[in-house]
């Protein structure tokens, strides 16, 4: 493992930050799917704690993600789907990811080695600020997304993909892209929007948590999101 792998992935817990996101539908500004928001808590500057909770027009919570942090390291992670009544765990033990995941009233498991590089998906934004300035420069940041429906780690990459303005600020755009052509072609590349400055995502747009509704059958979701922290 090289030091700048291991120095990225220590430093996440502790660039964790609160904010509250709004979804909507891809391209439009009218219609509030849900809303976002992050709380953590600390030790001293270190982040052992985050909690993701989306809730709906309706004031229903759609969907929970809780992550504990040890050592500066993912202990576990929990997803509740209230939508579809779906729950999923992750515990990292004795160098393993151990997956648990619970529908239709059936519960499977699944496990594999630890990657240094794992991430669940609260911590993405502070992933993406520990490696800013390899983003900044041009390269490439890998990680491995915890997918628990999948009961499996899941390769991404980040890259620059341009810049720009946005409400009179410099922003970056970045890629989130699957490195399986096979995941490829089955989920689009998510685009980030992060504030050149402060490394914030300012916007996104890609899949998301929460499910959609669709002939009577819940689906897969792509929403546009805009962040304030």
């Amino acid at each position: 493992l090289s030091f700048a792998v291991i120095t990225l992935f220590l430093a996440t817990p502790a660039l964790a930050e609160e904010f509250t996101a709004t979804f909507y539908p891809q391209g439009k500004r009218d219609t509030v799917l849900f809303t976002q928001p992050q709380t953590e808590q600390k030790t001293g500057d270190v982040v052992n704690f985050l909690r993701r909770v989306y809730v709906g027009p309706d004031k229903k919570e759609v969907a929970v993600e809780e992550v504990i942090f040890e050592g500066g390291k993912v202990k576990t992670f929990r997803l509740d789907q209230k939508q579809v009544n779906e729950q999923g765990t992750l515990e990292v033990k004795d160098g393993r990811v151990h997956f648990s995941y619970t529908a239709g009233g059936n519960t499977k498991t699944d496990t594999e080695t630890m990657s240094p590089d794992l991430v669940v998906s609260p911590m993405l934004i502070a992933y993406l600020r520990a490696g800013w300035e390899t983003l900044l420069k041009g390269g490439t940041l890998k990680a491995r997304l915890a997918v628990l429906d999948r009961k499996e780690t899941v390769g991404f990459q980040f890259t620059k993909i341009g810049e720009a303005e946005a409400n009179g600020r410099p922003v970056v755009l970045v890629q989130m892209k699957p490195s399986s052509f096979v995941i490829a072609a089955l989920v689009k590349p998510i685009r980030l929007t992060l504030d050149k400055e402060t490394a914030r995502v300012v916007e996104s747009s890609g899949r998301v948590v929460p499910k959609q509704m669709v002939g009577g059958k819940w689906e897969a979701l792509d929403a546009d999101g805009v962040y304030k922290y």
